[in-house]
């Protein structure tokens, strides 16, 4: 792991910058700019990042290794910017279903492995529509992907070359799963929650880019 480089997309004040950079990867950590954050209402909830002072709120890492390693830059996740190459890995969390529509969260998916080296790893969380994998929240600040969309771009990803970890669709059997956090969304249980007329739950794809 050190001297390998990463970078995250919507990184808001999660820790994962830190805890690499503890370890010795140099980490460049991107968000919206702050005013469109502003402008959507994402200044709850840790959502939005400022710079490097957010990120390292949990003081995981020295500031001064911290500083070393962690740079910021704004990045719309919907342009990347060409220049971003020749990383090990990325990573987001949460972030693509509020690009706009399912179809821009689906082509994230296929450009941010521009960013990465050939043989790179990618690590993308979303929202899962567990009601229907027929209807859905699309064309929305939050769209919810359906597991036809996720076999979809799994398809598309794999014919490019890629591998792509077999998708976890089980809903799980605990008695956690089977209850569903509503609005304001508080319970200390959060596995699953209603979203509009929709009961989601978050969903991983991991995808190599093709050597």
């Amino acid at each position: 792991m050190p001297g390998k480089r990463g970078l995250v997309f919507a990184v808001g004040t999660e820790p994962a910058p830190s805890i690499f950079a503890k370890y010795g990867c140099d980490i460049l950590a991107t968000d919206i700019l702050p005013e469109k954050g502003v402008e959507k209402g994402w200044i709850t909830d840790n959502q939005l990042c400022f710079g490097l002072e957010s990120l390292n709120t949990r003081k995981l890492c020295n500031d001064v290794v911290l500083k070393e390693r962690v740079q910021y830059r704004p990045v719309d996740m919907n342009d990347i910017p060409d220049d971003l190459l020749g990383f090990d890995f990325n990573w987001s969390s949460c972030a693509f279903e509020h690009l706009g529509s399912i179809e821009k969260g689906l082509m994230f998916l296929k450009n941010q492995l521009k960013t990465l080296k050939p043989g790179g790893w990618s690590v993308h969380t979303t929202e899962f529509n567990i009601s229907s994998n027929d209807e859905t929240q699309d064309h929305n600040d939050t769209v919810i992907f359906r597991q036809r969309d996720i076999e979809h771009i799994v398809n598309e990803l794999k014919k490019e070359g890629h591998f792509v970890e077999e998708i976890d669709f089980s809903i799980g059997g605990l008695p956690e799963d089977y209850q569903v956090d509503v609005s304001p969304h508080r319970q200390e249980v959060h596995v699953k929650l209603q979203v509009g007329r929709f009961v989601v739950t978050s969903l991983g794809i991991i995808i190599q880019k093709k050597g």
